[in-house]
């Protein structure tokens, strides 16, 4: 299994072991809900994860569907960058006073931009997760518990924050895939001259067509 696969495999994001019944998938994905929903303070992004993640096995039907599907980790990938693509050209779009004023060749180089200026960040955050894991994992080692296993409770809050910071990492690592993609198949977008008696027309053009 390839790492992209991995990083796209809902037993994993929601920490199961693939054939966990429908009870044990509900328990684990309002676990997680509720330790990473934006308004009780968590990580928008791995919140988004992890309810995709649910969604893809949370029935039967819905398990059939993804094991079809999953030897096509592209397509899960082409449409999560499209959809980014959409959201930053939207940003774009919005910020403009009038319509009339759009540039419409600017708005693929500021999605652009803005797909870098994130994949710089990303891999900073990348980092200091990744370097947070490494700090907590030594003190782990080194650490001695004279008294009962299950009564540690420092080794054991650490060994969870670690494995909150793993997923942290494996939602950055996906984001940055995506962004990756996103600037991909930007590449392959250009506008047409807008005609002269629809100065605002937006047509989109691409190596396979138009639409």
């Amino acid at each position: 299994m390839t790492q992209q696969t991995k990083s796209l495999n809902p037993w994993e994001i929601l920490g199961l072991k693939e054939g966990a019944s429908d009870k044990e998938i509900k328990k684990a994905f309002r676990r997680l809900a509720k330790e990473y929903h934006p308004d009780k303070g968590g990580d928008a992004a791995i919140f988004a994860q992890v309810s995709r993640a649910f969604a893809l096995i949370k029935t039967k039907d819905a398990r059939k569907k993804f094991e079809k599907d999953q030897g096509r980790p592209e397509k899960s990938l082409n449409a999560m960058a499209m959809e980014v693509i959409l959201l930053k050209i939207m940003a774009g779009i919005q910020k403009s006073q009038d319509i009339k004023d759009i540039k419409y060749r600017s708005l693929i180089r500021l999605a652009e931009a803005a797909f870098q200026n994130d994949i710089t960040k990303m891999k900073g955050d990348h980092k200091n997760n990744r370097q947070q894991i490494e700090v907590m994992n030594d003190i782990i080692d080194r650490f001695t518990y004279n008294g009962k296993a299950e009564e540690d409770f420092i080794t054991h809050a650490l060994k969870d924050e670690v494995n909150s910071t793993k997923r942290v990492l494996r939602s950055i690592e996906l984001q940055l895939r995506i962004a990756a993609r996103a600037l991909t198949l930007l590449d392959r977008y250009e506008f047409r001259q807008a005609l002269r008696d629809r100065p605002n027309a937006f047509t989109w053009t691409t190596t396979s067509g138009s639409f």
